[in-house]
């Protein structure tokens, strides 16, 4: 195909099923696929033949008018025929699936019970094209037929009683349509330019008034502008996935949908919803809300090595310094951020790491094909290879981070100061009489402010570590260093005393106490715990206790009522095992978490109930880590300094209530 668009039928089918047995009779809806990425064979008007695929990226499916519950549910695709529904629709990885439902009508009772029975098992999907671009990837098949990956949409869904050929699809003949154009874009060749440029385009066309492009200027543009549209798409479905809360998988995922299918929407405005939402406040100034993200793909934010990156400032001694793809990602990170590096042995982790969860493959032992003795050298020990187990490291014991397992609210990417307004006082109201004049009363309102606060951690690590180039090497390293992070802003959530440190839940005016009779706690003061916040107006939402380890061990032997013969203890099992996390329980028919966040030495074995949805998290961009090869350099270690900056506040004191002496 040499054209810029192509002629193709305006409505296009393609064949999908419906299993049998798979209708719900008293809701009359039953669940099918209704498209994939398999390529279709086509033909052009002009006889040029291509594989058609439909691209499941969330940025080429037009999905909204199958997902708006409006969609007809059709037979043979005839618009006279309807016998029904498309009630839902959504992506599923590279299948797009669809919830249908049947009319109450004779007609449509008739076709729901063949297709119980397993009479009418095959359906067909009607989409339009709306433009083509060869796949970069793999732009031919094995015979040389141009892929094309197609931005499309589709628009209905149809029962068929004859299943349509697989290979050939129902109705993909159809020419007796009408003819719509759809543009293409063909990959381009690779071309080694040896002239200076010289011929000039205009932005309006050739000859036009407009500002004068060369054609490499124009592509520039073009480019730039796809790139910004597939970051808008990724923050938005990102921030969508970062703000869902854990027993609510997808919670923004329609409202994501809807943001990636208008163009004029950004991912600010989405932020703006789900914080509004998340929160019950006014939405955070635009110029606040950025999630930090640069841009990395999946494979980008896999290959980032934080072990080359600290290698090559240790190597080098800071006169080589980073090269590759640390060193572009490293300084995109810093000039979003706005800030320099704490150090000249520096570099920075783009936020699109930190998120990126690390899939390394555990090192396997190769096999001995021969009888010979590994611990003998002379008999084979020789040839027997050292192999570094990383999968199996022994690692450090380390305690458990309960509150965002409890349900804190996280934002992370933040650029400057963050301001959440917050309603303290409401406005009256007054019975009065038939002519009394009513007093005036006002709302109080008052913010949340978060601000950075500088949190550091320093390890070491031996040079022998870090020159093990293996992917369980590299996610030790990823790993230890966020964990001793999270660890501290974990404990800050708890106890954080201000200054420096952000203020905790046991320092933060107005969060209400109650106490324990310590070692022998009852019953009521469990329950009190409750009591407190719901006094405040404050229990609802991701409701939990969270104890110490030891405090567990007493709660699991108290039994609920001392002189029972069947005792019910406080800490009872949780209620879906299946979806509880190890070691978790309830109390008072509440979530409950241990940790030794909590003990004796580090909070004197407080408890705290709360709504932890109340408690935000926000984490500012870039985390920087600097690399000192000299302080250690005689043990043959290099020692890393990590920083990040954080806060914590909280929505709604009157959420918590903490013990004030200890459980155990």
């Amino acid at each position: 195909m040499t054209a810029d668009s192509i002629k193709i039928p305006q409505t296009l089918y393609r064949k999908c099923e419906v299993r049998k047995g798979t209708v719900d009779k008293e809701t009359r809806t039953v669940p099918m696929s209704f498209s994939s990425e398999t390529p279709v064979r086509r033909t052009t008007e002009t006889g040029d033949i291509y594989n058609e695929i439909l691209d499941h990226a969330t940025d080429s499916v037009i999905i909204g008018r199958l997902a708006s519950g409006s969609a007809p549910l059709l037979m043979h695709h005839d618009p006279k025929d309807q016998v029904g529904v498309v009630d839902s629709a959504r992506l599923d990885g590279k299948v797009g699936r669809c919830q249908v439902r049947f009319s109450s009508s004779t007609r449509g009772q008739e076709i729901m019970k063949d297709v119980d029975e397993g009479i009418r098992g095959a359906t067909s999907v009607g989409y339009q094209v709306h433009s083509m671009d060869q796949d970069e990837d793999d732009p031919e098949d094995d015979e040389g037929v141009p892929n094309y990956r197609c931005r499309w949409e589709p628009i209905e869904v149809s029962l068929e009683s004859i299943p349509a050929d697989h290979t050939v699809g129902a109705n993909r003949n159809l020419q007796t349509q009408p003819q719509i154009s759809v543009p293409i874009k063909r990959k381009a060749p690779k071309i080694m330019i040896t002239q200076t440029r010289s011929r000039q385009l205009t932005a309006d066309g050739a000859g036009g008034n407009g500002i004068s492009l060369t054609p490499e200027e124009i592509q520039t543009r073009v480019d730039e502008t796809v790139k910004k549209d597939r970051l808008r798409v990724a923050d938005i479905l990102g921030y969508a996935k970062q703000y869902e809360r854990k027993d609510s998988p997808g919670e923004f995922a329609e409202q994501a949908r809807a943001y990636v299918a208008d163009p004029a929407k950004t991912a600010d405005d989405f932020l703006k919803i789900i914080i509004e939402k998340r929160t019950n406040a006014k939405p955070i100034p635009a110029a606040a809300m950025h999630d930090g993200i640069i841009g990395m793909n999946d494979r980008e934010t896999q290959q980032f090595s934080i072990l080359k990156a600290i290698r090559e400032l240790s190597d080098n001694k800071g006169r080589g310094s980073l090269s590759g793809l640390e060193k572009e990602a490293s300084e995109a990170a810093l000039k979003r951020s706005g800030r320099g590096l704490e150090g000249p042995l520096g570099f920075c982790i783009p936020e699109d790491v930190v998120r990126s969860k690390f899939r390394g493959e555990g090192w396997q032992r190769k096999a001995m094909t021969r009888d010979m003795q590994a611990g003998v050298f002379s008999q084979g020990g020789a040839f027997v290879e050292t192999e570094v187990l990383g999968s199996s490291l022994i690692e450090l014991l380390r305690n458990k981070m309960q509150v965002v397992n409890a349900g804190a609210t996280t934002m992370a990417g933040l650029r400057n100061n963050v301001a959440i307004p917050r309603q303290t006082a409401a406005s009256t109201a007054y019975w009065l009489s038939e002519i009394s004049a009513v007093s005036e009363s006002d709302q109080t309102l008052q913010q949340l402010l978060l601000t950075p606060h500088r949190l550091a951690a320093t390890t070491n690590y031996s040079n022998l570590l870090l020159a093990q180039a293996t992917l369980d090497a590299e996610a030790f390293v990823r790993m230890d260093l966020m964990k001793q992070l999270a660890l501290a802003k974990d404990l800050a959530a708890y106890s954080g005393s201000g200054g420096a440190q952000p203020i905790g839940i046991f320092n933060t005016t107005g969060v209400g106490t109650t106490s324990w009779t310590s070692g022998a706690p009852t019953w009521a003061q469990a329950v009190g715990f409750e009591t407190t916040v719901a006094a405040a107006n404050a229990d609802f939402g991701a409701l939990a206790y969270i104890v110490s380890a030891q405090g567990r061990g007493i709660l699991k032997q108290t039994p609920k009522i001392s002189s029972s013969a069947f005792p019910i203890y406080i800490w009872e099992a949780p209620i879906d095992a299946s979806k509880s996390s190890e070691g978790e329980g309830t109390i008072n028919g509440y979530r409950a978490l241990a940790t030794n966040q909590l003990n004796t030495a580090l909070n004197g074995n407080k408890s705290v109930f709360g709504n932890w949805e109340d408690l935000v998290i926000a984490d500012w961009e870039g985390w920087q880590v600097i690399v000192d090869p000299y302080t250690l350099a005689t043990q043959q270690e290099i020692r890393i300094v990590i920083f990040n900056f954080t806060d914590i506040g909280i929505r709604h004191p009157g959420s918590f209530c903490y013990s004030t002496n200890s459980l155990v």
